[in-house]
């Protein structure tokens, strides 16, 4: 592969991961549902993770959670582990199942919102915050998750994209961009 082909995946990889931010940022934080935004990146990560595997969902997930703490202010580096605990257990998963039954999207989507959402919350706390009403706790959490759910089949085909690149790249398959 000639460099010039990579370095126009990895740009055009960085852009629709920006894209997403800005999209989070611009657009979803002016329409909550049940006073949850969606976290977009992470719907992303967790099926690029789906379909590349634990150790880039690790990855992909720490990268895109520090880009998100970096522009959100608050708690650096929270959002990176979290996506990052997430990510490498949707890509566990995904290495063990089918990863293009949509029922297994969903689910992992699911699951993936309510481990992230722990993984938050119990680091916040390390943090010196107190732990959040167990209540309110499931029901952001559920909020979120269905949330999610509602953005996977405008999210998941561009993760699903994301992931081929990642695919060329490593010498996985023969993409072309």
């Amino acid at each position: 592969m000639r460099p010039e082909r990579s370095g126009r995946r990895w740009l055009a990889l960085v852009a629709v991961v920006l894209g997403l931010l800005v999209v989070q940022l611009a657009g979803f934080a002016h329409m909550p549902l049940f006073g949850v935004r969606p976290e977009l990146l992470l719907v992303f990560v967790l099926g690029v993770a789906l379909q590349r595997g634990a150790s880039e969902g690790l990855v992909v997930g720490m990268l895109t959670g520090f880009l998100a703490d970096l522009v959100g202010g608050y708690l650096v580096g929270l959002s990176a582990v979290s996506y990052g605990a997430a990510g490498w257990a949707a890509g566990f998963i995904g290495d063990r199942v089918y990863p293009d039954r949509g029922l297994v999207v969903l689910a992992i989507v699911a699951g993936g919102t309510i481990l992230s959402q722990l993984v938050y919350v119990a680091g916040a706390s390390a943090f010196g915050l107190p732990w959040p009403p167990v209540d309110g706790l499931v029901r952001v959490t559920l909020a979120l998750t269905g949330y999610h759910l509602l953005l996977v089949p405008v999210v998941y085909p561009i993760a699903r994209w994301a992931a081929g690149v990642l695919a060329a790249r490593s010498g996985d398959a023969g993409l072309e961009a």
